[in-house]
């Protein structure tokens, strides 16, 4: 069975903890996680095709009219034991 795709979004979700840019270089290890909530277009062409992929080039793509992706980023709970909650140690 193919899955059709509507469109393509693109977020970054990690920011260089120094400057609270978004990482421009894939070793660096000073980030933080992009926490919020984003409301994010949706483009009708597949970012990958692009040259390089580059987060102020994607906003020249064609978005899909009156369509967007609502997301939100957040750290996971923990315990009080500082693990990570999962299906596994949650009653």
């Amino acid at each position: 069975m193919i899955l059709p795709a509507l469109g393509y979004s693109i977020i970054n979700l990690f920011l260089n903890s120094y400057s609270m840019q978004p990482c421009t270089n894939p070793k660096d290890r000073e980030t933080i996680l992009m926490e919020g909530n984003y409301q994010l277009p949706i483009y009708i062409m597949d970012p990958r095709m692009m040259p390089t992929l580059r987060m102020d080039r994607v906003g020249f793509l064609e978005k899909i009219p009156c369509a967007s992706l609502l997301v939100r980023i957040m750290h996971s709970p923990k315990g009080e034991n500082g693990e990570v909650l999962s299906v596994r140690n949650v009653p």
